[in-house]
């Protein structure tokens, strides 16, 4: 059963008036609305509750938004521009490093990579950051020519397609001689020397 609650205002005008004015007087209250229930005077916040209203904690509210706001900020943790590559943890550089250092055994076997350098275009291609991963692409198709030792290279290249931005291309990628593998060889070794500062830096960074 609901409790009842009769609330008074400054002008006093309900019939149960004369019995509370009294009492509100020698409370001290003035003119204020006051509220009884059950004949007892009601402080502020138990006046505005209704029958069967349970009163609301300002903490439990907050506590409510929590799951929405740690699943906006999962949201927003994982979505890496795909311009930008996958950033990767500290620890996972040495793999990518040591990754190279595999290639790069490949790569100087005999016939010893040629000492000559190549040609100031072909370098700055290799050197432009928006074409890290078309040149990639290049050294990837090239790898499938040279059969077991190209297969080992194809199979350590590919594990770094996710981490090479992929921006608008400043031109075109590498060329590279098909079935050359001194063309393959001399390009590929210093395409690995930009790979690996670019690794450096991105971890840094």
């Amino acid at each position: 059963m609901n409790k009842s609650v009769v609330c008074y205002g400054g002008s006093m005008s309900d019939k149960d008036s004369s019995d509370v004015r009294p009492f509100l007087h020698h409370q001290g209250v003035g003119t204020l609305p006051q509220c009884i229930k059950d004949g007892r005077l009601l402080d502020a916040s138990e006046r505005h509750e209704g029958p069967g209203q349970d009163r609301k904690d300002p903490d439990s509210l907050n506590m409510s938004n929590l799951p929405i706001m740690y699943l906006l900020l999962l949201l927003l943790g994982f979505q890496a521009p795909q311009a930008q590559g996958r950033p990767f943890p500290t620890y996972q550089l040495n793999q990518y490093l040591a990754k190279i250092d595999e290639i790069m055994q490949i790569l100087n076997k005999l016939p010893l990579p040629s000492q000559d350098p190549l040609d100031p275009n072909e370098t700055e291609i290799l050197r432009e950051n928006t074409l890290l991963r078309p040149n990639l692409d290049a050294f990837l198709k090239a790898a499938e020519n040279f059969h077991e030792d190209g297969l080992l290279i194809w199979k350590n290249l590919k594990e770094f397609l996710p981490l090479l931005p992929t921006p608008t291309p400043r031109g075109d990628p590498i060329h590279i001689e098909e079935d050359n593998w001194v063309d393959f060889q001399r390009k590929l070794t210093k395409y690995l020397e930009i790979l690996d500062n670019f690794l450096n830096f991105k971890e840094k960074h």
